[in-house]
């Protein structure tokens, strides 16, 4: 498993966006997968609804990935899963854009839960 600090400061709260998550401090974490017609490569933002994520302030934003299951951001689990027909690109990263504009581009593909019929 690895470990991922962004940063520490008191008060972060997150937001939904299109494909992610955005922090209150300007960091926008969000999947992404060239998709093919016969696939679906994901993390699944939904996981985080329910679950008093997006009502709670942090101290810190952290992210753990765990092997064939997705990764956790300040222990809240998101699930990645690649679901497919066939065998297409099972390829998954994830974009962290800081609040100056860099981007961190990381491969998750290995904390993808497969799903190949």
């Amino acid at each position: 498993m690895m470990d991922i600090f962004l940063v520490k400061e008191m008060g972060i709260t997150f937001e939904k966006v299109r494909g992610g998550i955005k922090s209150s401090n300007g960091y926008l974490i969000e999947d992404f997968h060239e998709q093919d017609w016969c696939e679906s490569v994901y993390a699944d933002w939904s996981s985080l609804e329910d679950t008093g994520f997006y009502d709670l302030s942090f101290k810190e934003i952290r992210i753990e990935f765990v092997e064939e299951v997705g990764f956790r951001i300040n222990d809240f689990l998101v699930n990645c899963y690649n679901s497919q027909n066939g065998y297409y690109s099972s390829y998954l990263d994830l974009n962290i854009t800081s609040p100056n504009g860099e981007i961190l581009v990381l491969n998750i593909t290995k904390y993808v839960e497969d799903r190949i019929n």
